[in-house]
């Protein structure tokens, strides 16, 4: 990884034996001087939980709405919610940082640093009722690459 200092938040209860939050920032110890990890940090894991509330309302819900993206993979309802959720939180907190999300894309405004987003990892998992999926957000120093 080169450079890179990975820092984790420990492990937080989500859902009572089926899921666990484990945030990670991977960064350059560049960005660390540049950007407040800690607050960083804290963000991201309130925009997890935040789409941990919309994912799990619909985890098993019998009127949930899939859909098929253009390579084939399947996208629910709750996916697009949570991405939603995760984008207002993240663009609220930091305007100009940049965010990927697998849902909605990238629109790249040459900002050095870059959100990553899965809202819901494991969507096929997901929506078969089997608890393992989870949600991604990291953050990308785009100027060590």
């Amino acid at each position: 990884m080169g450079g890179a200092e990975r820092i984790p938040a420990g492990q937080l209860s989500g859902h009572p034996g089926t899921a666990r939050l484990l945030p990670l920032l991977f960064v350059s110890d560049e960005a660390a001087q540049s950007l407040d990890l800690d607050k960083a940090l804290e963000v991201a894991i309130e925009a997890a939980h935040a789409a941990g509330e919309q994912v799990l309302s619909r985890f098993r819900a019998a009127d949930l709405s899939v859909e098929n993206k253009g390579d084939g993979s399947p996208v629910s309802e709750a996916d697009k919610a949570a991405e939603r959720v995760i984008r207002e939180i993240l663009i609220g907190a930091y305007p100009g940082i940049d965010i990927f999300g697998e849902e909605e894309g990238f629109e790249d405004t040459g900002s050095p640093y870059r959100w990553v987003v899965d809202p819901i990892d494991g969507t096929l998992s997901f929506i078969s009722g089997i608890p393992l999926f989870g949600t991604l957000i990291g953050l990308e120093d785009r100027a060590t690459g």
